[in-house]
């Protein structure tokens, strides 16, 4: 694979610096006002160069459609644990395999984490920016990859595991403590993809603007989380998808609890 120029390394290190801050990667017009183009073309052009020589996925429709390539099937011999994965506008129905003896380990590459706001990216000067960086300290634990919630259960009951992964810990600003399978594509324009692992901190309580696991009724899912005040009656789980409209959540009328806050997105780029 053909190494990267100067530029490129710096634009790749943007948009990743990108989604570490603010969970969402750059709209071309963004990485363009960054590196001073005259036009988003030019940022097009750069874009179409790294997603050739293999470092991005460009994703047509969405102007942030751009997904970082961090998982080679070469390197993970047991792939099979990443077969599509489950739980986006719901938790998936994959069955448990007493197979899954056998955990993956991930590493910082492959992990891309999460931030809690919409913030826009910083213009203008580069050191508003600081340079993405692997952590050297590489601190593995093995965490459950949750799939189907049964109705009424607790999402970490046994039934619902059906293996476990071994992931660098130390990439995350909190650790998690479980991994869920993702489904749809209702979190797409924050780069959570239809296919992708989902870090999960537990709690029971998130600020605005979080992205959090919900259980709503019986159904289990991933939104943005949005509410007026602490006295108010209703929430609002919000996709990062314009086809999704808003989930309203009456809190007197409707079950509804948080489970968890998601830190991270371990990225599948078998697609």
């Amino acid at each position: 694979m053909k190494q990267l120029t100067k530029r490129q390394t710096e634009i790749l290190s943007f948009i990743q610096q990108a989604i570490a801050e603010t969970g969402a990667p750059p709209t071309r017009i963004e990485i363009a006002d960054y590196f001073g183009f005259r036009s988003p073309n030019a940022a097009e052009d750069h874009l179409k160069a790294l997603a050739k020589k293999g470092k991005i996925i460009l994703k047509s429709g969405t102007s942030r459609g751009i997904q970082l390539v961090t998982v080679k099937s070469e390197k993970l011999p047991n792939m099979r644990q990443f077969e599509p994965i489950q739980a986006v506008d719901n938790v998936a129905n994959k069955p448990h395999s007493d197979d899954d003896v056998n955990p993956t380990s991930l590493s910082a590459s492959n992990i891309s984490p999460i931030g809690n706001s919409r913030q826009q990216l910083p213009g203008g000067s580069k050191n508003n920016v600081v340079p993405f960086t692997k952590v050297a300290s590489i601190e593995f634990e093995q965490l459950p990859i949750v799939g189907s919630v049964a109705a009424g259960e607790p999402i970490l009951a046994t039934g619902n595991i059906e293996s476990r992964l071994n992931i660098d810990t130390s990439v995350f600003s909190k650790t998690p403590d479980y991994l869920l399978r993702v489904r749809g594509d209702s979190m797409q324009d924050i780069g959570i993809m239809d296919g992708d692992i989902l870090a999960v901190k537990n709690a029971v309580t998130a600020e605005n603007n979080q992205v959090v696991v919900a259980r709503l009724d019986t159904d289990v899912t991933v939104k943005r989380f949005k509410r007026a005040s602490e006295q108010s009656k209703t929430v609002e789980l919000i996709a990062e998808n314009s086809s999704y409209k808003p989930i309203i959540v009456d809190l007197e009328h409707q079950e509804f609890a948080i489970e968890g806050i998601a830190v991270g997105v371990i990225r599948n780029a078998i697609h």
